[in-house]
């Protein structure tokens, strides 16, 4: 049985063995993501918003093990910034994998990463850094909840090694 994962500010984080919900996204490179895009594993992780320090750390730091072929998982970005914000960050920073705009944030509250937050002793709502591995099947097989935003491709494979064994 896997241990729940409990986030402070969510109460309806989805776990291992939901299943992933609906989504039809459009990304910055001009096509539209949804459930069926990929027919095996992949990763969908959320970002607050793009061009930020921490998300631009991740984001570089999963190009980085993308290009050295390091990382085979497909990847999808996930944050509330727009088709053209995120064109920009894509762009800016090279990256080859799809970012997609959920501007009505309703993939973020579906799976429960979108929710009360605290940062320099502000509170606010928003989306929280948290990264889902989702199979064939649609069911999501890990959630990352404590990201290392430098060392997010190398915690993926982490988890990837011990689940392919």
């Amino acid at each position: 049985m896997t241990e729940k994962k409990v986030v402070k500010g969510l109460d309806n984080l989805l776990q291992v063995g939901d299943q992933f919900p609906e989504f039809n996204l459009p990304a910055n490179d001009g096509k539209t993501y949804n459930n069926q895009t990929y027919k095996d594993l992949f990763l969908v992780y959320f970002y607050p918003r793009a061009d930020t320090p921490g998300c631009t750390a991740q984001a570089c730091n999963l190009e980085q093990a993308i290009k050295e072929q390091a990382f085979t998982l497909p990847v999808l970005g996930v944050s509330g910034d727009t088709v053209e914000k995120q064109q920009k960050f894509a762009n800016k920073f090279s990256l080859s994998f799809p970012l997609l705009a959920d501007t009505e944030l309703a993939l973020a509250k579906a799976c429960g990463v979108y929710g009360q937050k605290t940062m320099a002793g502000r509170v606010y709502d928003g989306i929280h850094r948290i990264a889902f591995v989702v199979n064939a099947e649609n069911k999501i097989v890990e959630v990352f909840t404590k990201v290392n935003t430098k060392e997010f491709a190398q915690q993926v494979n982490e988890w990837l090694k011990s689940y392919q064994a």
